[in-house]
């Protein structure tokens, strides 16, 4: 792939154009790596095309997410919408998704989805400025064929999971990430277990990138924090197959006297957290309102279970946790182990519980030093780093 060069300075990214294919959606709940990103890369000057997995009249057919389905099909109209003077957001339309159902999850959907959208998704891209753009940065490989209709200068496979472990994920996809991680200029990895299988998978370059953190944002949770009551432990995030039911259950009956919060989208049902009164499960919490919900906590949780799909995970919420002066008390997993944070890593429920316990006596100096070890991965240092890592064409 011919490499235009990008501009030194990732302080003034002015007349670049950046194509993003994500997977959550612009205006989602929660905020991503990704939406992030958009943010960091409009303020220096570069237009974006903020893209999110194509919806499909086959996807109504799932009741359950069916609400989900509707907003994205409507949200941003059928051809996109510039939501800010250089950010175009678009979630394209297809009649043949990508996807792990039969029998959308086969070669054939692979080859054509891009045909059969509607209307033309290249033509409505290349229209808005973005065919020939400086970078393409693909996080969801849900988009086959784009970046060779668009033709990007610079192309940048960003790893955030080790998706041969996630079950939404057609197997086919595998294939694909071989493909994206020889071909990619730059190859970005969250967790040093997925630098290793990049760098297995063929990729040349490949730069240690870790999630991370609005420092400020977050950081505003230690203001006017609230002393003496029942002590909380709260989570925030996703509550998926990961997420360890049984652990949380027996740590909130061993400790009656605190409140457990797990707040976020519900992805299953958890029938024993609810039936155990010291635990609430509000739903999603604004990203707006996170600060909030921190300040009035006394610890914040990471209860996952041990698999290969979490032991390559670097959790949002632990930068977020920190940043906001909150003790972390989390599982026992490889990449929080590589990370060597304040986090207090635990293998089993009483463990669990002894360290919530421990964290009640945390005083103010104690949690100004979390926050700065959170203040290391603001996003935008971790961004300026990427972006000289795309300039030099150097390993990160």
């Amino acid at each position: 792939m011919k490499e235009r060069p990008l501009k030194p300075s990732p302080t003034d990214l002015t007349g670049q154009r950046w194509v993003l294919l994500q997977t959550a959606p612009w205006g989602h709940v929660m905020s991503l790596p990704g939406h992030h990103l958009a943010r960091y890369l409009t303020a220096r000057g570069a237009t974006v095309a903020y893209l999110s997995v194509p919806v499909s009249p086959w996807h109504f057919m799932d009741r359950a997410g069916r609400t989900y389905v509707k907003r994205r099909w409507s949200e941003f109209g059928s051809r996109g919408r510039w939501v800010e003077k250089n950010l175009f957001v678009y979630i394209p339309r297809t009649l043949l998704p990508v996807h792990h159902r039969p029998p959308f999850d086969g070669m054939f959907s692979v080859r054509n989805w891009l045909r059969f959208t509607f209307p033309n998704a290249v033509g409505i891209l290349q229209r808005e400025g973005f065919g020939n753009p400086d970078v393409m940065l693909v996080q969801n490989l849900q988009f086959p064929g784009l970046e060779e209709k668009l033709a990007p200068e610079n192309l940048v496979y960003t790893v955030e999971d080790d998706i041969a472990h996630f079950r939404r994920v057609p197997p086919l996809l595998h294939g694909l990430e071989k493909q994206m991680a020889s071909r990619a200029n730059l190859v970005t990895a969250t967790a040093h277990p997925l630098v290793e299988k990049m760098k297995g998978l063929g990729a040349h370059r490949v730069h240690y990138h870790p999630n991370g953190v609005d420092w400020s944002h977050f950081r505003s949770g230690m203001e006017g924090r609230e002393s003496g009551g029942t002590p909380v432990a709260v989570y925030i995030g996703a509550l998926d197959v990961w997420f360890d039911e049984e652990l949380v259950a027996a740590v909130a009956r061993a400790l009656p006297h605190w409140k457990f919060i797990l707040a976020g989208p519900p992805r299953r049902s958890f029938p024993i957290l609810s039936g155990i009164d010291n635990v609430e499960l509000p739903g999603p919490v604004p990203r707006e309102k996170a600060p909030e919900l921190f300040r009035g906590a006394t610890a914040g949780i990471i209860p996952f279970k041990r698999t290969p799909l979490t032991d390559a995970v670097c959790p949002l919420k632990l930068f977020e946790y920190l940043a906001a002066g909150l003790p972390v008390v989390s599982t026992r997993m490889t990449e929080m182990e590589n990370l060597a944070s304040p986090a207090i890593l635990c293998n089993t429920a009483a463990e669990f519980s002894e360290a919530l316990v421990a964290s009640t006596s945390i005083d103010d100096d104690q949690r100004e030093e979390l926050s700065l070890y959170a203040r290391g991965f603001d996003w935008e240092s971790l961004f300026d780093r990427l972006v000289q890592a795309l300039w030099e064409g150097g390993n990160g």
